[in-house]
């Protein structure tokens, strides 16, 4: 069986190389160059933004209809697009 000392030991040794290893790999891996990131934006466009942030009346009152008819068949889950 292993003793407590020996556990320590290795798993310090463990948690040293897996530190050294982890700064190795960030130092080697560098800042990506500026122009990656920026291609990352879209182009400005034209585009205005919406007026409007919600649906109609109308549509909520038929949906609240169609609900209440799928009513009659007791169903127990609906999953709504």
């Amino acid at each position: 069986m292993i003793s407590r000392r020996e556990f320590i030991a290795a798993t310090g040794a463990a948690v040293t190389v897996t530190s050294v290893s982890t700064s190795a790999l960030s130092e080697n891996a560098g800042a990506a160059p500026a122009g990656k990131s920026a291609q990352l934006f879209l182009p400005e466009d034209d585009l205005k933004p919406a007026t409007f942030d919600r649906l109609p009346l109308e549509w909520h009152k038929n949906r609240a209809k169609v609900l209440r008819s799928l009513a009659r068949f007791s169903i127990q889950t609906l999953a709504l697009p």
